[in-house]
């Protein structure tokens, strides 16, 4: 495009046509020092960053709305960059191209002009669409995030910068003269994960050095085409029953230090001090999986590249020294990161599959605690307590794992409840006191158990005991904290002891905790009969 048509572009639009507060936010964040703004148009990102600023732009007409604004510390040029020498001297510590690079093919000038006017650790921060996303009849090129690292990386570091916009338009830096880390690389297999795929690499795009996707022949989606925009390396496997099998070829050659394993529609809530934990010498991390419903667990997801999976269900990756990592938690989310097909699709396989492999290896070796653990889980989760219960017990009496045997414990617990042994769901949950004591989920079920018994002021004890908060970090959380329904089973205790304004008191403070419309409504009813002083 020639200066003409920019001149006339901005005589219609005026000096706000390209006002985005939250993208030019996100870049003066990454700005430093001295800024040189290339094809900076009227000139927004000098409104955002507030230090010694330089823009230079094609069009005299955008340089003259950009010096009307009379902001400080500011200077404009109209000067055509991928034609003209800007000057000698290296000045700039930041040199800022923001939705320009897609509109020219040979860069080749411009980036001799950013070699001469940047000091030798100058950072360079480029936006682009991403891909296609942002149609536009002068764009001349397409970029993606793994051209974009081959591209620059021979320039120095390059980062890319997750932001509210990323999914349309890319943002990344390269720090010139540093050297590209080969640290820690996404690795995934996919199959019909179109809807939560890019929300998952976009969760941890700030931190890792490379991404490997792997999608499965059978997938029926747009998952590659969302894989491409992203993955340094596109693999395609065949799906052969066997989970470690899987994640075992997706990770072959990968060369950063440490892997990072999530699936589809899983998503990093946070990664803190990442960079020490790193620095341990171990083999793998332990991080926490926050699930969709209630439970959550530690489980190893970070590992050395050498680090190979084992088992076809129930896959996990041999590390032989591994330390906790509390830094970094993901989110288990089906329901956001996949469709209902999506959704059928897994559960049918899951269902086929978990319960045969399991049953497969258990017939082998009747006494592998790893399966019988496992295999008792899928009957809890089936709600065969019966089954269940069974296997829980003869993992009790073998099982090592603490934090396993406590898990079982609560589990086992549930299930004798469900069968109407509510005795023994007392055994278990002292039990499991013993092996870790004082946690408050298991006061919660020693007072729904003491329901059962009908003791009620019993139960009142351990229900209101388990609004403690627990002292440590476990292994196993199988539930969330809900003191609306704790409040509501005391006031239902209360109310059995004919204790009516206490029973009144706690339906309150449910009501107050509450988020379920129809316990709410439930409890409201109650307080009003207790108002009315209706004789129940």
């Amino acid at each position: 495009m020639t200066k003409e048509i920019y001149d006339k572009f901005y005589k219609i639009h005026g000096a706000s046509i390209h006002t985005d507060p939250e993208r030019f936010l996100a870049i003066a964040n990454l700005c430093k020092g001295h800024v040189l703004d290339l094809a900076c148009g009227t000139g927004d990102l000098a409104d955002f960053y507030k230090g010694a600023y330089v823009g230079m732009d094609i069009s005299p007409e955008a340089i003259d709305l950009a010096r009307d604004k009379g902001l400080e510390n500011t200077s404009f040029i109209a000067v055509d960059v991928t034609k003209q020498s800007i000057g000698d001297g290296h000045g700039f510590d930041t040199i800022v191209m923001g939705q320009f690079l897609e509109h020219i093919k040979n860069d080749e000038k411009l980036f001799n002009n950013i070699a001469r006017v940047s000091k030798p650790n100058a950072r360079i921060i480029i936006t682009v669409p991403n891909g296609d996303r942002v149609p536009d009849p002068n764009h001349v090129r397409e970029f993606t995030v793994p051209e974009l690292r081959k591209r620059f990386s021979s320039l120095g570091k390059v980062k890319f910068h997750d932001w509210p916009g990323f999914k349309k338009r890319i943002l990344m830096t390269i720090d010139l003269g540093q050297e590209n880390e080969k640290r820690i690389s996404l690795v995934q297999i996919i199959k019909n994960e179109e809807r939560g795929l890019e929300d998952a690499i976009l969760s941890c795009i700030d931190f890792v050095d490379n991404i490997v996707i792997s999608i499965d022949s059978k997938s029926e989606d747009k998952s590659e085409k969302i894989a491409k925009r992203y993955a340094d390396i596109l693999k395609h496997h065949t799906w052969e029953d066997d989970f470690a099998k899987t994640r075992n070829f997706a990770q072959e050659g990968v060369d950063t230090k440490w892997i990072l394993c999530i699936d589809g529609h899983e998503y990093v809530e946070k990664h803190d001090g990442l960079d020490e934990a790193l620095k341990q010498d171990v083999d793998g991390l332990m991080v926490k999986i926050n699930m969709e419903a209630t439970d959550a667990f530690y489980t190893n997801r970070i590992y050395r590249n050498y680090c190979k999976w084992e088992f076809a269900i129930h896959n996990a990756i041999s590390t032989p020294k591994i330390a906790k990592y509390k830094g970094l938690t993901i989110k288990h989310n089906i329901l956001k990161g996949q469709s209902k097909n999506s959704r059928r699709i897994r559960t049918e396989q899951r269902s086929e599959m978990m319960p045969r492999r399991l049953k497969e290896e258990y017939k082998k070796d009747k006494n592998n605690l790893r399966v019988i653990f496992y295999l008792a889980r899928w009957h809890f989760t089936q709600r065969e307590p019966k089954k269940a219960l069974k296997l829980y017990k003869k993992y009790l009496r073998k099982g090592t794992i603490k934090g396993e045997i406590w898990y079982c414990c609560w589990e086992a617990a549930v299930c004798a409840n469900a069968l109407g042994k509510h005795r023994l769901a007392l055994k278990f949950l002292r039990k499991a006191n013993g092996v870790v004591p004082n946690r408050w989920e298991i006061s919660k079920q020693m007072g729904l158990t003491y329901i059962c018994f009908e003791h009620w002021q019993m139960a009142i004890n351990f229900l209101v005991d388990s609004f403690k908060v627990n002292q440590g970090d476990f292994s196993h959380y199988p539930e969330k904290k809900n003191e609306a329904e704790t409040w509501d089973q005391i006031g239902f205790c209360f109310f059995q002891q004919k204790q009516y304004n206490k029973a009144k008191i706690s339906w309150e403070q449910s009501i107050k905790n509450d988020k379920d419309k129809i316990r709410i409504r439930l409890n409201k009813q109650r307080i009003e009969f207790i108002d009315r002083g209706i004789n129940f």
